[in-house]
């Protein structure tokens, strides 16, 4: 089936379950007023009609390596109309994200959101963490850290990744009226969170 949309951005929407949906849900945004037909998921507890009644939006069925048998099919049902799968969950369901990128022909990009990378690999089950050494070393994955912190974690893992790992802190939108001068500082992470949207990695 020929893809009708861009990306499929793994992650539960909207806000609040945390500064990681609150990402998601801004860089949906941001990519669909520029142009992009991007999707992502919510939970039952959704009440937004423009959010469960969309095409682009699918409920949340949690990636268990145990189910994976049963669940992979309802994925790749869901991922077939997109170019692009993008997981904001770091390093969990590498089962899932690799049957997708194989069986289902789909490029993928992990976005890592903490800095707990070494922790989670030592501690992951045996499954999860052969289908992460697979993912590593493919070159059709792209790796984005948030933080230098992030990558260095990353790059530390028995299993170098094979392509690059960017780091691209959390996007933060243009105010456009601000009462109070910001920080210097400040200033400058939101001024390189305007040009370090995706756009790049997905093309």
């Amino acid at each position: 089936m020929k893809s009708q949309f861009d990306i499929k951005e793994f992650g539960i929407i909207p806000p609040p379950y945390g500064g990681c949906s609150v990402y998601v849900k801004r860089l949906i945004d941001k990519l669909n007023s520029d142009g992009y037909k991007v999707g992502g998921f919510y939970l039952e507890s959704c009440d937004d009609k423009n959010i469960y009644l969309s095409p682009l939006y699918d409920h949340w069925n949690w990636m268990e390596t145990h189910l994976l048998p049963f669940k992979i099919w309802s994925y790749l049902r869901i991922v077939q109309s997109y170019k692009i799968i993008h997981s904001h969950f770091s390093l969990e369901g590498m089962s899932y994200l690799w049957m997708l990128m194989k069986l289902g022909k789909k490029k993928v990009v992990i976005t890592i959101h903490n800095s707990m990378v070494s922790t989670f690999y030592r501690q992951t089950n045996i499954v999860n963490r052969f289908f992460l050494n697979r993912m590593l070393q493919s070159k059709d994955v792209t790796w984005i850290a948030v933080s230098a912190e992030g990558k260095e974690q990353l790059l530390s893992l028995p299993i170098r990744p094979l392509s690059n790992v960017h780091v691209i802190p959390a996007y933060i939108p243009v105010v456009e009226e601000c009462f109070i001068p910001l920080a210097s500082e400040m200033q400058s992470y939101i001024n390189r969170g305007c040009r370090l949207i995706l756009r790049i990695q997905y093309l």
